[in-house]
Parts: structure tokens; C-alpha cells; sequence
């Protein structure tokens, strides 16, 4: 198996987390399943992105899932992306979905 290239940081009891190095086509699988799994029932999701260096189509569709499994009863808040990380997720028209992407932690 190969060495993980990203984070995962769930304060207990919140429904946020401090993501990190590169999520892609590799870290889909095992990073859905601990988000999904993570953050069931109502309310906003918090993602930190300020330590994630990249993202491809795979993070794109994990957080449109995240997004959907609020079920309209709160919001997929994407908090301090990186510059080439915030281009990515503009590119993609995420804003266009209803999910906010926040330049500060004040979200």
C-alpha cells in the first residue's frame, strides 16, 4: 500500500476539519469514507484547506458529496485555500453549487 499524501485533523464534537497535502484520485476513497462517514445529519461543514497544495477533479466531486449530504439544512464552507487550490475550485464553479469558499477562518 502506498504512503498517504494527505490529512485528515476532526476536532472532536465540531463538524470541521483540517485537510492537507494533496487530495486526488489516490486519497478519494479512504478521505469520503472519513468525511461522509463523519459529518452525517444537519449543519454546516467546515473544510481548512489552507494546507492542501493540491486538488483534482476527485476532491471536486467528494466536496459536491459533502454538499449534497447536508441535505439543504446547511452549507459546505471551504475555508483559506491556497491561491492555486482557490483557482481550482473557481474553475470549477463550486460558488455555483452553494458552497462558500471563505479567504479567512471567519466563516
Amino acid at each position: 500500500m502506498s504512503e498517504r499524501t494527505f490529512g485528515v485533523d476532526l476536532p472532536e464534537g465540531t463538524r470541521r476539519a483540517k485537510l492537507s497535502g494533496e487530495l486526488d484520485m489516490e486519497s478519494y476513497d479512504e478521505l469520503s469514507r472519513i468525511l461522509l462517514t463523519s459529518f452525517d445529519g444537519d449543519g454546516d461543514i467546515e473544510l481548512d484547506l489552507a494546507d492542501v497544495t493540491f486538488v483534482d477533479s476527485s476532491a471536486i466531486r467528494l466536496f459536491a458529496q459533502l454538499h449534497r449530504s447536508t441535505n439543504g439544512d446547511g452549507r459546505l464552507i471551504l475555508i483559506r485555500p491556497q491561491p492555486q487550490v482557490s483557482r481550482v475550485l473557481e474553475v470549477a464553479g463550486l460558488a455555483d453549487l452553494g458552497i462558500s469558499i471563505e479567504q479567512s477562518g471567519d466563516a
